[in-house]
């Protein structure tokens, strides 16, 4: 997965760079995304009488992390 970048081709090393960043931009926004759809799940669970200790449980978070997704934006 990584390279050598001893190579000192200019072109390639920019074009790198370049998809580097563009596929570093796309999952940042997919992690966006994805956070958005768990603070959703995680109301409606809260909404049809999950506790969030039972929701913390499940997701493998502390109870503070919950409380901090769901305050969040």
């Amino acid at each position: 997965m990584y390279r050598d970048f001893s190579v000192t081709d200019e072109h390639n090393t920019y074009k790198e760079l370049t998809d580097i960043q563009n596929q570093f931009l796309k999952l940042n926004k997919d992690l966006e995304v994805i956070r958005e759809i768990r603070k959703s799940l995680i109301t409606t669970c809260l909404n049809n009488g999950y506790s969030v200790k039972k929701i913390s449980t499940i997701l493998g978070l502390s109870r503070q992390r919950i409380y901090k997704i769901i305050e969040s934006r």
